[in-house]
């Protein structure tokens, strides 16, 4: 493959990213800063559809301008509704002790007692997942009530949050080697199926990287092509 075949299979692939780049840019007003996360199918994968780049984790960091520590980390999970779903428990494998706060449009509560409850599925991740705190959405008409999604994170402009005091570096190391992981388990799919999701480790690029990454390899092709024309 020459090399403008390659520009534009890359700028394909970027094209391709940037589709399912919907989600909202982390804010950076008021200290904040962060990376985000999307997530992969760990059971039910063959009988759901693949909603995986529709599932977001942004991780935030509140840092104290004065002292430039990091009093808190939050936890804010989005489902950038394209294919129906409804995101209707969290559950987290290396820390515990979180703060919930109100999601828009969402409502979470623990389910810890006496102990986490289990993530569908999660004893098939390599390691076994292992369940230390666990959110489960409150549903008052039951799951997929006609036909619909069930009370959860089911539309675009949904999130549920919280948050723990820890820093953040510590934080995203422990993501990046997989000591710290976060489960979904997604329900009310159009089929009536569920599945559940185990976060990637690393950080996917905010909307605003991928245009420049396009517009980089843009450029590039642009000069290759007249190189070859010259």
């Amino acid at each position: 493959m020459n090399k403008i075949k390659t520009l534009t299979a890359a700028l394909a692939v970027v094209a391709s990213a940037s589709a399912h780049a919907l989600l909202p840019p982390i804010d950076p007003v008021a200290g904040y800063g962060g990376a985000s996360f999307n997530f992969s199918c760990l059971v039910g994968c063959d009988d759901t559809p693949a909603v995986g780049s529709q599932l977001y984790l942004q991780v935030l960091h509140d840092i104290d301008a004065s002292n430039g520590v990091d009093p808190n980390v939050y936890f804010k999970f989005f489902n950038m509704v394209g294919v129906q779903s409804s995101v209707e428990q969290v559950s987290i494998d290396g820390m515990d002790g979180f703060t919930k706060l109100t999601g828009s449009g969402t409502n979470f509560v623990e389910a810890n007692s006496p102990n986490p409850k289990n993530l569908p599925g999660g004893n098939t991740a390599s390691p076994a997942f292992v369940e230390d705190f666990t959110y489960e959405a409150v549903s008052n008409n039951g799951l997929g009530f006609n036909g619909k999604p069930a009370a959860g994170i089911n539309a675009a402009g949904e999130t549920m949050e919280f948050y723990k005091a820890a820093d953040y570096n510590a934080v995203i190391a422990a993501m990046a080697s997989g000591d710290l992981r976060f489960g979904l388990h997604v329900i009310a799919f159009a089929n009536g199926e569920s599945a559940t999701y185990l976060n990637n480790p690393v950080p996917v690029p905010e909307p605003e990287t991928w245009a420049m990454l396009a517009a980089g390899l843009g450029l590039l092709g642009a000069r290759a092509w007249h190189r070859r024309k010259a």
